[in-house]
């Protein structure tokens, strides 16, 4: 058995070769390639995020949101779970006349029984060569005041235009031959006119 020789000698190491690690320098070497790592995930991110607010099937946003599939979103759509319909129509309107001694009398009848928001149509009044008596009017302003520029409108049912609502016109300011035309609000097409 050798001797004890004592403890091992340490490699000599010069200073050259001993350089303890500078975790600065090495977040240094990294840092566009970071910055760069970084921006790409930020966008992507951004990216999703948008892509979630705008698609018609995942969007909060009633505006935004689509929720029969039909291509119309749900806020400008009156039957939002039904894809075979997104608006009632105004196709199957009539009016009838009647008159006392101060006003013409212009009932609605929608012969379909469907009703329309009372913001989704308004009004206007020509009179016989074709002047505007009574400028655009969506019918939710209009039922807010009982008689606004000689005309009064009856909502039969709340908040609707349906059977039954009338248009009371002062003869005064609407005479024989005047033209009331009904508006689509949204995309300002005529849906009907009548003659008085």
């Amino acid at each position: 058995m050798a001797g004890y020789q004592g403890p091992t000698p340490l490699p000599n190491v010069t200073q050259e070769e001993y350089r303890p690690t500078d975790k600065r320098s090495e977040r240094k070497k990294s840092g566009p390639v970071g910055k760069i790592i970084s921006t790409i995930i930020a966008v992507l991110i951004i990216i999703l995020f948008w892509a979630y607010l705008s698609s018609p099937l995942l969007s909060p946003f009633s505006t935004v949101h689509d929720s029969d599939g039909d291509g119309h979103a749900d806020y400008y759509d009156n039957f939002p779970n039904d894809s075979n319909f997104w608006r009632h129509s105004l196709y199957n309107l009539s009016i009838d006349e009647s008159s006392t001694q101060y006003s013409w009398i212009l009932t609605v009848s929608l012969a379909d029984g469907r009703a329309m928001k009372l913001s989704e149509i308004g009004i206007l009044i020509n009179d016989t060569e074709g002047h505007t008596i009574l400028p655009f009017v969506v019918l939710s302003n209009l039922i807010s005041d009982s008689n606004y520029n000689g005309i009064t409108f009856v909502d039969s049912i709340n908040g609707f235009f349906n059977s039954g609502d009338q248009f009371i016109l002062d003869k005064s300011i609407y005479q024989s031959g005047s033209i009331l035309r009904i508006i689509y609000a949204h995309t300002l097409y005529e849906a009907y006119s009548t003659t008085i």
